[in-house]
C-alpha cells in the first residue's frame, strides 16, 4: 500500500504544525528573570524552587511562577520625641536602604513567604514600620545631650536593632545613616 503524494504532504504538514506548537508551548513556559529579581516557582514535586538572575522551565498546570524584586528600597524617617527635663523636642532624620536578603536559600524563602505579590511598595511599608519603630524607641530612651554627643553610637544601635528585625522577615539592611538633629524651643541647650 502506497500513500499518495497528497497524503504524505498533509501528514508532514501536520507533524510540522505539531512540532512548532510544542516548541511554542515550551518557549512560553520558559521563564527568565534579571540579576535584580528572583523567580519563585511553587507546586510540583519539589514544592518550592527559587531561581535568581537566570531562567528555568515552569511545568504547565503543575507549577506557577512569580517574580520577587531584589532591588534596593530607600526609606526616610523623621521622628520626634519630647524631653520633659529640657522642655524640648528632638527630631532625628534617618535614611535606610533595605533589600531582600538573597545571600541564602533560607533567607529567600522567608522573603518569598512575606513579600511575594506585594512588590517594592509592600517591602517598603514593612521596612518603614520597623525603622520608624526602632528610631522612636531609641530616641525615647536617650537624653537630648546624648543624642548629639553619641550620634555614632546611636546609629550603630539602630543598625543592630533594625537589621535584626529586618532579617527575621527576609530583608537585609544595606545602609543606615542619621541626618540632622534639631532642637525646637530648647532654651536650656541654647544657653549652654
Amino acid at each position: 500500500m502506497e500513500m499518495d503524494q497528497t497524503t504524505v504532504i498533509v501528514l508532514a504538514g501536520a507533524v510540522l504544525v505539531f512540532v512548532f506548537a510544542m516548541m511554542g508551548v515550551a518557549a512560553s513556559r520558559y521563564r527568565k528573570v534579571g540579576p535584580d529579581e528572583a523567580l519563585v516557582i511553587s507546586g510540583g514535586r519539589t514544592g518550592l524552587r527559587i531561581v535568581r538572575g537566570g531562567g528555568t522551565f515552569v511545568y504547565p498546570v503543575i507549577e506557577s511562577a512569580r517574580k520577587l524584586s531584589l532591588k534596593i528600597v530607600t526609606l526616610y524617617s523623621r521622628t520626634s520625641a519630647f524631653h520633659e527635663k529640657l522642655g524640648a523636642s528632638t527630631t532625628i532624620e534617618a535614611m535606610a536602604q533595605v533589600k531582600i536578603d538573597s545571600s541564602s536559600e533560607k533567607a529567600l524563602v522567608s522573603a518569598a513567604e512575606q513579600f511575594l505579590g506585594l512588590g517594592e511598595e509592600g517591602i517598603a511599608k514593612v521596612a518603614q514600620q520597623v525603622l520608624d519603630g526602632h528610631v522612636r524607641a531609641v530616641l525615647g530612651t536617650l537624653e537630648a545631650e546624648h543624642i548629639f554627643a553619641e550620634r555614632e553610637k546611636l546609629a550603630e544601635k539602630l543598625r543592630l536593632l533594625v537589621g535584626a528585625d529586618l532579617g527575621m522577615v527576609g530583608l537585609t539592611l544595606v545602609t543606615l545613616t542619621l541626618g540632622s538633629h534639631k532642637e525646637i524651643d530648647a532654651p536650656a541647650l541654647v544657653a549652654r
